[in-house]
């Protein structure tokens, strides 16, 4: 049976999409949400050079080279327009921790999902795959009345 879920506002208008008993924390700098032994974690930057905002593809590439080699971590990635993200997912201690990136143009968000139970995998991968930039735009002044 799938968990119920919301959409949460993380950081600097991005959203992820957590089970609904999840609590947040707003760390100002930074977004948590956690429940039992699953935490999710989110933070993210504005990157860009001389030329503007620097393209999700650059970004990507650049992020891509922290990733640990593929005979060393799961990895997944993903692309659709305007969007380029990559993750890797390790075992720790007390589990497994799913660290990952999500590109747009002049912006990156870093992911980190922390579970404990090897079923938890799959939930890990869609909740990180669900990171994106809000593309909502301010009211037009009019529209205030």
């Amino acid at each position: 049976m799938a968990e119920d879920t919301k959409q949460c506002r993380a950081m600097d208008g991005w959203t992820i999409v957590v089970p609904r008993n999840f609590a947040e924390i707003d760390n100002g700098d930074s977004w948590q949400a956690h429940s039992g032994m699953r935490c999710v974690y989110v933070s993210s930057m504005r990157v860009a050079d001389a030329n503007g905002p620097v393209p999700a593809a650059v970004l990507f590439a650049t992020a891509s080279r922290k990733l640990a080699p593929p005979s060393e971590a799961e990895r997944h990635s993903f692309e659709e327009p305007g969007l380029n993200a990559g993750a890797q997912i390790t075992q720790t201690d007390t589990g497994f921790d799913l660290k990952g990136f999500t590109c747009v143009d002049g912006c990156v968000a870093t992911c980190v999902i922390s579970f404990a139970e090897e079923t938890d995998r799959d939930w890990a991968v869609a909740t990180w795959r669900s990171l994106r930039l809000s593309a909502s735009k301010p009211k037009p002044w009019w529209r205030f009345w």
